[in-house]
Formats: C-alpha cells, sequence, structure tokens
C-alpha cells in the first residue's frame, strides 16, 4: 500500500542530494562574516564610549566627592566648636549669681545670627537670635529656685515629678544629680513633632537641647544644678543653607533634589532635617514618635520620624554611614532618599563630647548630599556626540545586513523547496502515528539521506506499533491491580477508622508514625500527633508513660504483650488495656499498640458486684429486722408498764424514758433495714425529671438559705421523658441534697444540673463542701459506712437501690477541700413503655 500525501507536497523532484545542498546553503552563508565585521565595529566603537564617558563620570565624581567631604567636615568642625561653646556657657551660668538680674543679662547677651522670614511676602533678614530659650537653677531637693523662660521670669518646677511623658524633666534632673564634679550632660533633642501636613500649612519645628552641670560652694558642697535649653534652630542654622547645586547658598534646600544637608545625632535621629517631620519629637500624648521601618516610610504621610540605623528598607548604606560616623570615620556613601533621588552623600562626625563621658567622643554627624547627575553633564554632552556617530555607523551597516539578508532569504527559499517536499511527507506521518493511525509503510524515493531518513522512519514506526500493543496490555494489568489496591486500601481505612479499639503504628526509633480516631477519642488528644515519642503521646498518663520507653519496648518488640491500667482523673478511676505486637514478623519493622478503654466495663463490673453485695445484705438486713422487732416490740411493752408502775420513783422512770427514747432510735434503724431490703419496689410511670427536681428544691430551699448555701440551678432547655417513681426518686434526691448541706457546714454553692444526651438523662448535684479521698469515694455506697458522727450509713446504699430500680447508674466524683459531684443517669423512656408494662 503506498501512503496518501497532500498534492502540496508533489512536484518535479531536484536531482540534488541534500549533501550538495548544504554545501550551497554554506556558499550562501559566506556573507556572515560581513555581519560579524559590523557588529564587532560597533561594539568596538560602543566600548570606547562607554570608556570615555565611565573615565570622564568617575573624574568628576572623585573631584566633586572630595569637595562634599571637606565641606562636611567643616560643617562638622563648626558644630563641634559651636558645642563646645555652650558647654562653656554652662560653666559660666554656674559662676553667677542665682538672681533674676544676673540670669537675665546673660540671656541678652548669648545671641546669634540667623536667617528669617518675618514679613508675609517672604523677606528674610539676617537678624540675631537669643542662644538659649530657658535658663534654671536646680536646688538640691529637685526645686526650681530660678527659671527664666526667652528672657523672663516663669513659674517655678518641680524636677522630681514623673509625669510619664518623654519631656519629663524628673528623668533629665535624675541623669544630672548622677554627674560628677564640673560634667556636663547634654539631653537629646526635645520638641513637638511637627507632620507633612503642619509643616506645609507653615509650623516650624519648636526644639531645644538641654545642658546641666552641678554648682558647689567654694567649701566643696552642692548647691544645685543649673541648666540652660539650647534653641534649635542654631544647629539647623549650620544646615539649612547649604546646597551642593548651582547655588551652594539657599535659603532653605528642597529635599525633592537631594541637594541637601542634614544632621543626626548618636542614636541616628535626625537633629536638622529640610523635612521637619523627619526629625524626632513628641506626640500629642507627650510620647516619642516611632521611626520608620520597611517601606511604612512611602505611606506614613509624615507621622514617624527619621532614623538612619533603621533607614535600611530605603538604602542599606543609611545604617552603615551611621555605623561610619559613631567610629569617627568619614567618607562618601552612594545613596537613594525616599523621594527616590539618586545622589552622593559625604558624611562627618561631629567630634564633641561633654565633660565627663567616656567611650568614643563623637556626639553626632553631618551629612552633605548632592545629585549624581549634576557632575555628569560634560561627560553626558561627549557621550551623546558620540552617540550620534554610532547611530550612523548603526544605520550603515544595518543597511548592509538587511540587503544581504535578503538575499539569503531567497536562497534559502529555493533551498527549502527541495528539502521541504519530502520532510513534509514523514511530519504527516509521524503525525498520524502520534494520533494512533498506523498506515503503511512510506515510499522510498531516491538514495539519498532523505531515503535513508524515510527506511528508518518505516522501522521506528513498525517497532512503535508492536511496542504499543504490549503497553496496552500491560495498562489494562495495571488497571485492575489498581482498582484491587484502592478496595483494599478503602476496606482498611474503614475498619481503622470505624473500630473501637485505639491502633497506632510505631517505628524502630519509637515514635508514632500513625493512628486512628478511637485514639484521639480515648486518649483525649486534640488531633493526630504523629512523628512524636509515645511517653510525648500518653503525656498525660505518666502512669502508662514511664513504661513505654524505647528501651522496655525494644525488649518487648519480639514477643509482644497485653497489660491493664488503672489512672486516677479528676476524681475517677480510668481502666485501660494496651497490647503490642510486631507489625511484621521481623521487629525491624516496626510495632503495633492497641488502646481499649475499659473504664465503662470495669465500672459496669464494679456496680454489678455491688448490687449482687447489696441485694445479699438486704436480704440478710430483711431478716434481721423481723427477728428484731417482734422481740422489740414485747420489750416497749414491758417498758412502758414498769414506767407506770413506778409512779412514785422518778429516778427509776427516767431510766425507764431513755431505754424507750433508744428503744425507738433502735426501730428506727430496723425501719431503715427494711426499706433498704426492699428490691424492686417502685412504681415506675413516664414523667419528667425536671418537675420531681424542682419539687424537690422547693422542699430544701429554706433550708439552704439558713445555712448560707447557694442555690445554683443549671437545666437543659428540653429533657426527655423517663420512666421514675417520683416518690422513690425524691426520696433519693432529698438523701444526696442533705448530704450536701451537712458537708458545706459552713455554707457554699450547690449546683444542681439536668443534661441530656442521645441515650439518657442525667441528674448531677454538686457541692463546694469538704470532699472525700479516694478510699472514701470507694465506700460510701457500702451499707453502714458513714464520715458522719449520727447516722447508720444506709442513706447512699438506698440512692443506689433507688437508681438501680430505674434502670440507671449512679457516679461520684470528689476531691478533699474541692467538694463532691454526684451523677445519676438515667435511660430514655423505651417506645411503647406502657404497653410493655400491661403486659
Amino acid at each position: 500500500m503506498v501512503f496518501a500525501v497532500p498534492d502540496c507536497y508533489t512536484g518535479a523532484m531536484i536531482t540534488l542530494t541534500l549533501h550538495r545542498k548544504i554545501l550551497l546553503a554554506f556558499l550562501v552563508l559566506a556573507l556572515v562574516p560581513l555581519v560579524l565585521l559590523i557588529i564587532s565595529a560597533s561594539r568596538s566603537l560602543d566600548s570606547v564610549e562607554t570608556l570615555v564617558r565611565e573615565e570622564a563620570t568617575q573624574a568628576l565624581d572623585h573631584q566633586a566627592a572630595q569637595a562634599l567631604s571637606l565641606r562636611a567636615q567643616h560643617v562638622a568642625l563648626q558644630v563641634a566648636d559651636f558645642l563646645s561653646r555652650v558647654e562653656a556657657d554652662v560653666d559660666t551660668l554656674a559662676l553667677l549669681p542665682v538672681d533674676d538680674k544676673s540670669y537675665q543679662a546673660f540671656y541678652r547677651h548669648h545671641q546669634r545670627r540667623l536667617w528669617q522670614e518675618v514679613t508675609a511676602d517672604g523677606q528674610r533678614i539676617y537678624t540675631p537670635v537669643p542662644l538659649y530659650r530657658e535658663l534654671v537653677f536646680i536646688g538640691v531637693d529637685g526645686g526650681e529656685r530660678l527659671h527664666v523662660l526667652q528672657g523672663q521670669p516663669a513659674p517655678l518646677r518641680d524636677h522630681r515629678l514623673q509625669d510619664g511623658s518623654g519631656e519629663s524633666l524628673h528623668a533629665f534632673y535624675r541623669r544630672a544629680r548622677q554627674l560628677q564634679g564640673d560634667a556636663v550632660y547634654v539631653s537629646p533633642l526635645i520638641g513637638r513633632h511637627v507632620t507633612r501636613e503642619q509643616q506645609l500649612a507653615g509650623h516650624t519645628y519648636q526644639g531645644l537641647i538641654r545642658f546641666y552641670r552641678k554648682v558647689y560652694s567654694l567649701q566643696g558642697d552642692l548647691l544645685g544644678v543649673v541648666m540652660l535649653a539650647l534653641d534649635h534652630r542654631h544647629l539647623m542654622e549650620f544646615t539649612r543653607h547649604i546646597s551642593s547645586g548651582p547655588q551652594p547658598f539657599v535659603f532653605d534646600a528642597r529635599y525633592d533634589e537631594g541637594n541637601y544637608a542634614f544632621m543626626f545625632d548618636r542614636q541616628g535621629w535626625m537633629i536638622a532635617h529640610p523635612k521637619l517631620w523627619d526629625i524626632r519629637g513628641l506626640n500629642a500624648s507627650g510620647q516619642w514618635v516611632e521611626a520608620f521601618q520597611g517601606e511604612a516610610v512611602h505611606k506614613d504621610n509624615g507621622r514617624r520620624a527619621y532614623n538612619l540605623f533603621e533607614a535600611g528598607a530605603i538604602h542599606p548604606n543609611y545604617p552603615l554611614v551611621a555605623q561610619q560616623v559613631l567610629s569617627g570615620q568619614s567618607g562618601i556613601a552612594d545613596v537613594t532618599n525616599v523621594g527616590g533621588a539618586e545622589k552622593m552623600m559625604a558624611f562627618a562626625p561631629i567630634f564633641y563630647q561633654p565633660r565627663g563621658e567616656t567611650g568614643q567622643p563623637v556626639w553626632g554627624g553631618v551629612t552633605i548630599g548632592a545629585e549624581v547627575a549634576n557632575f555628569h553633564r560634560a561627560a553626558l554632552a561627549t557621550s551623546a556626540d558620540i552617540r550620534i556617530r554610532f547611530n550612523r555607523f548603526w544605520r550603515q551597516g544595518w543597511a548592509l545586513i538587511a540587503a544581504t539578508v535578503l538575499v539569503l532569504f531567497v536562497a534559502a527559499h529555493l533551498l527549502s523547496r527541495g528539502i521541504s517536499g519530502p520532510l513534509n511527507r514523514l511530519i504527516f506521518s509521524a503525525r498520524g502515528v502520534a494520533q494512533g493511525r498506523f498506515a503503511a509503510p512510506l515510499e522510498v524515493h531516491g538514495s539519498d539521506e532523505v531515503a535513508t531518513l524515510t527506511e528508518a522512519f518505516n522501522q521506528m514506526v513498525e517497532e512503535l506499533h508492536m511496542r504499543r500493543e504490549r503497553l496496552a496490555r500491560s495498562l489494562q494489568a495495571l488497571r485492575r491491580s489498581r482498582s484491587e489496591i484502592r478496595l483494599e486500601r478503602n476496606f482498611t481505612h474503614t475498619v481503622m477508622e470505624n473500630i473501637d479499639t485505639g491502633i497506632m503504628t510505631v517505628d524502630d526509633l519509637g515514635r508514632v508514625t500513625s493512628m486512628n480516631q478511637a485514639v484521639q477519642k480515648v486518649l483525649g488528644l486534640e488531633g493526630r500527633t504523629l512523628n512524636r515519642s509515645l511517653a510525648q503521646v500518653f503525656d498525660g498518663y505518666p502512669e502508662i508513660a514511664e513504661t513505654l520507653c524505647p528501651s522496655v519496648l525494644a525488649a518487648d518488640a519480639q514477643q509482644g504483650w497485653s497489660r491493664y491500667y488503672e489512672c486516677q482523673r479528676q476524681g475517677r478511676t480510668l481502666t485501660f488495656r494496651l497490647a503490642l505486637f510486631p507489625l511484621a514478623p521481623s521487629a525491624d519493622n516496626g510495632l503495633i499498640l492497641t488502646v481499649e478503654d475499659l473504664t465503662e466495663r470495669a465500672q459496669m463490673r464494679t456496680r454489678l458486684a455491688r448490687m449482687d453485695r447489696l441485694a445479699s445484705l438486704g436480704r440478710l438486713a430483711a431478716g434481721l429486722a423481723h427477728e428484731i422487732r417482734n422481740p422489740l416490740t414485747g420489750i416497749s411493752l414491758l417498758l412502758d408498764d414498769l414506767h407506770d408502775r413506778l409512779l412514785h420513783t422518778p429516778k427509776d422512770q427516767e431510766l425507764i424514758r431513755r431505754a424507750l427514747e433508744e428503744m425507738e432510735r433502735l426501730e428506727g434503724l430496723v425501719g431503715d433495714l427494711l426499706k433498704f431490703s426492699r428490691v424492686s419496689a417502685s412504681e415506675c410511670h413516664p414523667g419528667d425529671v425536671r418537675a420531681v427536681v424542682e419539687r424537690t428544691l422547693g422542699l430544701f430551699e429554706q433550708s439552704c438559705e439558713r445555712s448560707g448555701i447557694s442555690l445554683v440551678r443549671d437545666y437543659a432547655e428540653t429533657l426527655p421523658q423517663i420512666a421514675l417513681d417520683e416518690q422513690r426518686m425524691q426520696q433519693a434526691l432529698l438523701n444526696l441534697l442533705r448530704n450536701a448541706q451537712e458537708a458545706m457546714a459552713e455554707g457554699g454553692t450547690l449546683t444542681v444540673s439536668l443534661l441530656a444526651n442521645p441515650e439518657q438523662v442525667c441528674v448531677r448535684v454538686c457541692d463546694t463542701g469538704v470532699g472525700m479521698d479516694d478510699e472514701q469515694r470507694r465506700l460510701i455506697f457500702e451499707p453502714f459506712y458513714t464520715c458522719k458522727k449520727e447516722g447508720n450509713g444506709l442513706g447512699l446504699a438506698i440512692v443506689h437501690n433507688i437508681v438501680a430500680e430505674h434502670d440507671g447508674r449512679i457516679e461520684v466524683t470528689s476531691a478533699p477541700g474541692q467538694g463532691s459531684c454526684f451523677e445519676l443517669c438515667f435511660p430514655h423512656l423505651p417506645p411503647h413503655f406502657d404497653a410493655a408494662k400491661d403486659e
């Protein structure tokens, strides 16, 4: 059979072989060296242009960097000298008499000229401004003796008071009191923070820096502390007018251009900056504003201050500059400000250290920034001229390349016509094979390389067809195996997750690798705690955990074991059965540990044993009661007759009356024995346990009030009916309530709860009395056992019998000093209860 080929692939066959066609293509591609030559020349010219621009830029950058660095160092020296003069002024102030006249004269004689805007049209004048905003003398008791504010006497303050704000005078005064000799303490910059909106509205930063020094008498006695507050504007003046642009002096530097200077302290906080909102200050609550962190600088709208150590998100060089300044180094760094302006920043440390301090003598730093683009204009002009000439050459070269490409395209088109026909046949057949259509082999024409390729393609198609048949058979078998594995896995998962026995697997290191939901339910785990040791899984049960250490598991891995554990939790005895056996014949593959909660089963056995014991005691009590009552009646009659005969002997009559009282008490005990011996005496009818509880509490409520006991009711909204004998149920509840009242002799809280679940209704009576230990709790339902000074020990035994008559169960949880809780649980009313009872 001949393979069908579209008409577009047929035509006159070219006699050239594939080898000759490739040779012809290479001849055409001989034009490629011309292209490479043009590209190489263009790259060389581009390299020359780049080299010239870079060298010119580097030279200008170096020159600008040196100038900026020297300028920054000069400003830093000016600031250091200024701070030293302020320190000398503190010494001068300490020598002055403490009176208004001397301090006011000092205030007037210490001024410095500043540029200020004084008119509405923005006219600026260079006018003297006092250096210090306030002068203070503080006595040794912390109270001010003299306070001059802006040249005028001001109210005196107490520096011992703490107001919790960032500008608290107490904190600075306490630091000043720690000074030694003539040491000077310099506070950080203090002022109200100015937000971006406030600065744009015309507000200015009103800050000050306080200088403190102790004052001594000629005899060396401490007289007090002097403080002068430096007006922050004088520090702003050092950097406010600096510009690295075309004009070296400006009234206010523009932040958006990057040609400005700023000053910061040793903690990295801004002291002087064109953006006043970057300067640290106090908010409206008197607390220090926080620093920008991360991207918050672009979103804060000027409500936080700027700290160089926290500005790494803006540019990583800012924290490095602060570190170098603190170490006493000057230099240049490339940075980008918040507005995105790239600039060169010169920095220099302010070498000033207050007298008496130790450590690195650096008070802060000064930086001067300049936009890098301003220093590249000459280099950029030269680079632009070279770029124009390069573009002209490049356009000519590309025109030649375009002509060459056109010729190459025509030649390649001619060659492709001779090669595309056979190759298209192979492509068409290959697509058919990819889609699963195995047609007849292709015809082979000629003896060139394409013919050889066609023969190899036919052999490949035949081999693919055979392998496809084998793969189809293997895939069918794999699907059957996968279905069987899925069914087995689903069966195993269903059994594991629905069985009541907890099952977990443990690896050879003692770590839990899997567990079912029953383990979580039995142990009360919040989730599947995998990849943990058994000791961690059984952390809430130390009695079990200590027997599951890896060494014990390794010793018992081969033969396995089954053990029972009793654990005391919240006044209850919990019974567990654990079984361990290897996961595979070899224990190296891991272990399986099963966990069963046998608490209900153990409690059921205990209740059955107690019921059998109580039944036997009941029968014995009934017999004893009848045997005792008959002679007791005769003795009582004889004593009554003897009492009547001894009318003339009062003492004998008193003895007989006491004997009759004891006879009556014994008669009451016999009656209780008869009540205890009654079995299945209840007549149960459908009823509402809520009504019985309310009626019982109504009889008991006044007694609780007299005893100082608070009665709390906690009922479920809906309670199903149960089969009950209301009289017997009320008797049981009265016994429990009376015991609870006696357990709370000094008052407490008595809580009665009614609960319901899908299987039963529960009555819970809880008190906050003395409680019971485990031994007492184990024996309270035994007849004649009592913890009270009075009583016969039959009350709770009778309650137990009444609950058993109602097919219920009673449980108690208690601990010494924590009260007791009795829970009576009764099954729901079975269907057709009345009909079954009649039958």
